[in-house]
């Protein structure tokens, strides 16, 4: 929970681009309960110690010159 509120406080009324762009406001969810049903790039939960460590995939761009890395099993 520290984590989320010093990155909640580190991030908030910032924007993602100079000039002002894409200010953040952030706020904690309401939720009580998440269900991850799989973990793979897109979900994982971190509370079960004994889940794999996410796979690390690089695919290149569409250009071809460069690559970006991806998580999580090929799709």
């Amino acid at each position: 929970v520290q984590t989320a509120i010093v990155a909640k406080e580190a991030l908030e009324g910032h924007c993602i681009y100079d000039g002002g762009f894409c200010k953040l406001h952030l706020s904690y969810s309401r939720h009580t309960d998440l269900s991850i049903k799989v973990n793979n790039d897109r979900s994982r939960d971190y509370t079960m110690p004994t889940a794999p460590p996410p796979v690390m995939n690089v695919q290149p761009s569409v250009s071809g010159q460069q690559q970006a890395p991806m998580t999580g099993p090929p799709s």
